[in-house]
């Protein structure tokens, strides 16, 4: 019974046709090879199946379902091990495997993987310090760990050592006698003829033809072939006259049989009958490289080289998938199943250990904002009233730009940075395969920098108050609003941050880009006060110049202006439209 189902798949990008044409079955049970060269097409082609890339033209069904219609619905029936993905570095393999449990509804169970694929004593281990084929078997753990019918494992042992490619083979043939039927992505020839049930050829995203290795090969080399080195000499006569044998040539002392049939049973008993063995047998068809190069004129490893354009235009325009992505659960069919929303605390809980992990955000956001605190509040010459900031000290008037300043680190620094990096390491369509939308990962990070701004506001306000007698806001409702507002416009500028850079080094420098003019108007470094009128124009136009200048009026006793108001809220609503647009999981 046929479990997957593609017809007349077409997949272009601009001027680059990715895939053209493309039409297979995938039976239950079985393991089914796309072979070909980089470039080929065949990532694009799974992709497709599994609704991570929308298809120009073409049918796809997996156990019935559409990928897009039911996009939610297929990760509880289809998990993917991506060609590019990994996890965060200091991420332990342990805790992977827990979290993605609690993203299925009826999950595996997450020790008796680790036993199974033998990673028992890499339990606490970061996911960088694993070797190439401990992080392969987590790939496949993380494929399994949903009881999936079906598991698409893309060039799963590239990069392995020998050892490490068998002993992976061996968990995927473990892994079809578990009931699942595997869908193997692959260009290396040996791992194909080992593992796969039947085999799509595939070349300049077509696919040529469709057999099992040993058809496949046996058509290219014009029939099977015994290979083997006699005991003892024998007459030509005893092979040749069997129907089975067609040609028979020795050399060096070997001796090559072609023919078909059962041609190893009728050479080996014949030469039996008169005390000969065959030595060092050697049985097949010939080589899947000798196919497809009989069906298109060159070998694969003639191909890999010049496959790297189509590989260039994907990776230069990924999928907008937003429309799914921003939901949760995504597009949602009849009967697809709500994600577990318990697994949003598990994110946060996850997200929240890999941040005291990397502190540099709690230093910079949450502790820089503290030490200028201490440091300001033990000068008492700045706790003298000055007429010209409206009787406040010049501590009270710049207690609001150390809030702003934590805002402004974790918000263009704490937020999008992280978030690039797991776009850059392939993190988001991870997750993107799973029932939970990655836009849970990016609700994680935002209640985590919230909360992080929320406890460095609450110590600067407490603090400057209890330890360095600077009175609360006078005007609190107006003072908690600013605050509300600022957040939402520079959380919303961090989030388009995200959305643009690529890669994590270049939200690092895009975040300092807006970070450093935005602090320079708030008045970090010169207080608004002092600025030329030109200067002081802009300040009130950035949204971290309004903020400071609504929770200044609020310490002062006044309800924050509707222009500063006005301001931080088209700073919200403007980049935060932008990110929707623009974000991409690619």
């Amino acid at each position: 019974m046929a479990i997957i189902e593609v017809a007349n798949l077409h997949k272009r990008y601009r001027s680059i046709v990715a895939v053209e044409d493309v039409s297979f079955s995938v039976s239950e049970g079985e393991i089914f090879g796309l072979l070909g060269p980089n470039g080929a097409g065949k990532t694009t082609t799974v992709e497709c199946v599994v609704g991570l890339r929308v298809p120009d033209a073409g049918t796809i069904r997996v156990r019935g379902l559409d990928p897009l219609v039911d996009h939610a619905a297929l990760p509880e029936q289809v998990s993917v091990q991506l060609q590019e993905s990994a996890l965060p570095p200091k991420l332990r393999l342990g805790e992977a495997l827990s979290l993605y449990a609690s993203f299925y509804l009826r999950p595996d169970d997450p020790e008796g993987l680790i036993e199974t694929l033998g990673l028992s004593d890499k339990r606490e281990a970061y996911f960088r310090d694993l070797s190439g084929g401990q992080k392969q078997r987590l790939s496949i753990a993380l494929a399994l760990i949903g009881h999936p019918a079906i598991a698409v494992l893309d060039e799963l042992t590239t990069g392995l050592d020998p050892q490490a490619r068998r002993d992976t083979w061996d968990l995927i043939e473990e892994v079809r006698d578990r009931g699942v039927t595997i869908v193997l992505v692959t260009h290396d020839m040996d791992e194909a003829e080992h593992l796969c049930d039947r085999v799509a050829l595939v070349d300049a995203g077509r696919v040529v033809a469709i057999d099992t290795p040993a058809r496949l090969a046996e058509s290219a080399a014009g029939g099977k072939r015994v290979r083997f080195r006699p005991s003892a000499p024998f007459d030509e006569a005893l092979l040749t006259r069997l129907p089975e044998v067609r040609s028979l040539e020795q050399d060096d002392g070997w001796v090559l049989a072609t023919g078909e049939g059962d041609l190893a049973n009728a050479v080996i008993l014949t030469l039996a009958e008169v005390g000969v063995s065959a030595h060092e047998l050697d049985t097949g068809s010939g080589a899947l490289e000798d196919a497809f190069l009989a069906l298109t004129g060159r070998g694969i490893v003639e191909t890999e080289g010049g496959a790297s354009r189509v590989e260039r235009r994907v990776r230069r325009e990924p999928e907008r998938r937003a429309f799914r992505g921003w939901q949760a659960g995504g597009k949602r069919g009849p009967g697809a199943p709500a994600p577990p929303r318990a697994a949003f605390g598990r994110l946060v809980a996850s997200e929240w250990r890999l941040t005291l992990r990397t502190p540099a955000g709690l230093v910079w956001g949450l502790g820089m904002p503290i030490l200028l605190l201490v440091i300001f509040g033990s000068v008492p010459a700045l706790h003298d009233p000055i007429p010209a900031f409206g009787g406040l000290s010049f501590f009270q008037v710049y207690l609001p730009i150390l809030i702003a300043l934590s805002l402004a680190l974790l918000a263009l620094i704490g937020l999008p940075v992280p978030l690039a990096s797991y776009r850059e390491r392939g993190v988001l369509r991870r997750m993107e395969v799973t029932p939970v939308p990655p836009s849970w990962l990016l609700g994680a990070q935002l209640a985590i920098n919230l909360a992080l701004f929320s406890v460095a506001a609450l110590v600067l306000v407490l603090g400057g108050a209890i330890a360095f007698n600077s009175h609360f806001p006078r005007q609190a409702p107006g003072f908690v609003l600013s605050l509300a507002l600022a957040v939402a416009a520079m959380f919303a500028l961090g989030l388009w941050v995200a959305a643009v850079a690529s890669t994590q080094r270049a939200a690092s420098a895009i975040g300092a880009i807006f970070l450093y003019p935005l602090l320079f108007f708030a008045g970090v470094w010169l207080p608004r006060e002092a600025m030329a009128p030109a200067l002081r124009t802009v300040s009130d136009l950035t949204g971290l110049g309004a903020a400071v200048q609504a929770m200044q009026s609020s310490i002062q006793g006044r309800f924050p202006s509707a222009e500063s108001l006005l301001v931080m809220t088209a700073w919200a609503v403007i980049f935060g439209w932008l990110s929707v647009r623009m974000f991409r999981w690619e």
